[in-house]
């Protein structure tokens, strides 16, 4: 298996600000020191146990943005309107987006101002931030996604998810993206090690949250001070990722290495 491709797609009126920030961090994860707790895992790709790509330069690629515009009127976002933004994407005559089962991550970046109500049961976007899924979105092939809401313009605002309001302990100065990418780690580091929604928890019950970022925190100084982590050239703020044989991480360490949370 090659290196992960990440595609973004963008539900609703992003600024260009937002989306540039958001395609800078994927554009950088992969050489990151966070990516590097990932190499502690193997992935279960459609059943199959592979190594996570580990060589910085090649394990991930960005692949691109595309954007899908719900009806202005529609509130809320169902099933069917993820379903659309994929089919929307891959069907264009003009750069389309494409349909990538073993290799691809799509992340769905969804504005504020709509609502996801899904899976059979309402969810409040008071009570999550985001959310990751294994399905079949495109006939009989496996798609793996994502789902990142931006808080900041959510009505009401959705205050559990959002970074500290004072603007200047953002690390980028945008509400929105700063928030999202958050979320956006916790999601991607878990679709990455839970590929199949079956692969890694570190109990026996999924239900009890026990995937790699359910299970960790961010230390409440380190929101304070805005940011915790280097991607690239810019700071961002993310959570801290469970190691297994050591704890919470920021990044790899011995599994007899002092100091882990």
């Amino acid at each position: 298996v090659g290196p992960i491709n990440i595609y973004h797609i963008f539900m609703g009126s992003f600024s260009p600000t937002t989306v540039s920030l958001m395609n800078y961090f994927a554009q950088n994860i992969g050489s990151s020191s966070l990516f590097d707790v990932l190499g502690e895992y193997s992935q279960t790709i459609n059943g199959v146990k592979t190594s996570i790509p580990t060589k910085a330069s090649n394990r991930v690629n960005f692949m691109g943005n595309w954007t899908y515009m719900p009806k202005l009127k529609k509130k809320f976002i169902y099933d069917s309107d993820i379903f659309n933004a994929f089919t929307s994407n891959i069907n264009k005559a003009v750069n389309p987006m494409p349909l990538d089962p073993v290799n691809g991550i799509y992340i769905l970046m969804l504005r504020g101002d709509f609502t996801y109500r899904g899976w059979n049961n309402p969810k409040d976007p008071q009570g999550y931030c985001g959310f990751h899924s294994c399905g079949y979105l495109i006939s009989t092939i496996p798609v793996k996604f994502a789902l990142v809401g931006d808080p900041s313009n959510s009505i009401p605002r959705n205050d559990n998810c959002i970074l500290n309001g004072n603007s200047n302990t953002l690390p980028n100065g945008d509400m929105g993206a700063d928030s999202m990418v958050t979320t956006y780690a916790h999601e991607l580091a878990e679709i990455i090690t839970d590929n199949d929604c079956n692969t890694w928890y570190r109990d026996k019950d999924a239900d009890t949250g026990g995937e790699i970022g359910d299970i960790c925190g961010i230390e409440q100084s380190e929101i304070s001070k805005g940011y915790n982590i280097e991607v690239g050239e810019k700071r961002f703020l993310v959570q801290y990722f469970w190691q297994p044989g050591v704890g919470c991480v920021l990044q790899r360490k011995q599994a007899n290495s002092a100091g882990s949370k």
